[in-house]
């Protein structure tokens, strides 16, 4: 009668993990912005791209 679903929607899962990388770019721009100190941002943003492209999000 009851169909109890125990696996975690895949799609939450998902967006919640591009939340994260978004959320850490976001603090890393404000924190590098903030110290004047931009060359980190040049190898990040690519590197989170990179990550969420393989990560397929």
């Amino acid at each position: 009668m009851f169909h109890l679903k125990l696996e975690k929607n895949q799609r939450f899962t998902k967006h919640a993990e591009a939340w994260v990388y978004a959320l850490f770019l976001l603090g890393a721009v404000v924190f590098f912005t903030y110290n004047k100190f931009y060359w980190p941002l040049y190898a990040l943003t690519p590197a989170i791209a990179l990550l969420a492209w393989f990560r397929k999000i």
